[in-house]
């Protein structure tokens, strides 16, 4: 029976941990999606202001 617990208490420490360090990892991927966002939502407004030109499409060749 003491053995049964000990492994026991072995799953629920190794699940603890696992959890916390799941956590994290959903955190850091939960800060980088929001600075993605934040940054497509300025490139956005940039090319509808018409002050993010991509590209030199308005620029002539070098031949000409």
């Amino acid at each position: 029976m003491e053995e049964k617990i000990t492994e026991l208490e072995s799953r629920v420490a190794f699940q603890d941990r696992t959890i916390r360090d799941l956590d994290e990892v959903v955190r850091l991927f939960s800060k980088r999606v929001e600075r993605l966002e934040k940054r497509v939502g300025e490139l956005a407004d940039e090319l509808q202001g018409g002050r993010g030109e991509i590209g030199p499409h308005d620029e002539q060749p070098p031949h000409y």
